[in-house]
């Protein structure tokens, strides 16, 4: 496959990152700033483990990036909701 899938998720705020499902890293912002100054880095297989069900949660309910595009340049929110 070329390129990259890329989703989107709405009012979610943070970032992490799986490796080779080996390390787990994510970024810790304080609040009332963009900008993260502490980053924890992990290779518990629990923790990586369960990180990666949670990208997979979050993966499945967020909207592919054809579909929002489409939604934007039709100015309509979804009449759905997903719940995690």
């Amino acid at each position: 496959m070329k390129g990259f899938i890329v989703r989107l998720l709405d009012d979610i705020k943070g970032n992490f990152g799986i490796f080779d499902n080996r390390a787990y890293m994510v970024f810790i912002f304080n609040k009332g700033t963009e900008v993260s100054y502490q980053t924890l880095w992990s290779n518990s297989k629990v923790l990586v483990d369960k990180q990666q069900e949670l990208f997979n949660i979050l993966w499945e309910v967020a909207t592919p990036l054809a579909l929002r595009r489409k939604e934007l340049e039709q100015e309509e929110k979804p009449h759905y909701q997903k719940i995690l």
